[in-house]
């Protein structure tokens, strides 16, 4: 697996010298830059074959210096898990396949555009970073929706997390019957399912799920006050 570093990038964290990529399969390399949010860094990860990005912020440059391969790969595991809803053992499997990361310079002017235009449309998504965490959920799953041209004729557009499932596929990965794998429940989703509890509905069965598995807190203090999170956290009780 190689991550790409922009020059902007290496800059900011002190790396001289970069070697060449060498990786042929573009499923297995990964663009990486940075834009400033709040006095800190919001990082861009984006794969050079299916456009898959993943969205983090607050992660410092020494930090960044010292392990990204390794920073990396645990929040696209969780964008895999979390966005599309890839298994544990597939997502182990990409990475075995993909092999030892390596940091390199970045994998052509196709794979830094595409980041390049993700970067530049993020601030029209009028979606707010959330400062107290890393992974950017709500950001990383708009960018994982978004719709891309992928072929000559004018009917060849994809959304990005299909394109990224089926580069799975052609790996051997996960197999055609998982094709229509269940995917993890949207931000505007769980906004949805948080009214629908609210006033006494039931959930859909798979985001009822999702919720009762476990959400990190402070995604909620941007949804719910206090006595709302109690009041949604008693419903789920009385579902389980």
């Amino acid at each position: 697996m190689e991550f790409g570093l922009t020059d902007k990038l290496c800059k900011k964290i002190k790396l001289d010298t970069l070697q060449r990529p060498e990786e042929q399969e573009a499923a297995f390399c990964w663009e990486v830059n940075f834009d400033i949010a709040f006095r800190k860094m919001i990082i861009f990860i984006v794969n050079a074959s299916s456009r898959f990005a993943v969205i983090a912020y607050g992660i410092s440059p020494g930090d960044l210096r010292k392990n990204l391969p390794g920073i990396a790969e645990g929040l696209i595991r969780q964008a895999m898990r979390d966005c599309i809803g890839i298994p544990e053992t597939a997502i182990d499997a990409y990475f075995d396949a993909a092999g030892e990361a390596k940091l390199t310079k970045t994998h052509g002017k196709k794979a830094v555009g595409n980041m390049t235009r993700l970067m530049m449309d993020a601030p029209c998504w009028r979606v707010p970073v959330f400062t107290d965490i890393v992974y950017q959920d709500e950001m990383t799953d708009i960018a994982n929706h978004e719709i891309f041209k992928d072929g000559p004729r004018d009917r060849d557009y994809r959304v990005v997390m299909e394109k990224m499932v089926d580069d799975l596929m052609r790996l051997g990965i996960i197999s055609k019957e998982k094709r229509n794998m269940p995917r993890g429940a949207s931000y505007a989703q769980l906004k949805q399912e948080v009214m629908k509890l609210q006033m006494g509905a039931e959930p859909s069965e798979d985001v009822a799920e999702y919720l009762r598995g476990g959400i990190n807190e402070s995604r909620w203090k941007h949804i719910l006050t206090e006595d709302e999170a109690m009041e949604l956290h008693n419903r789920l009780n009385e579902l389980r």
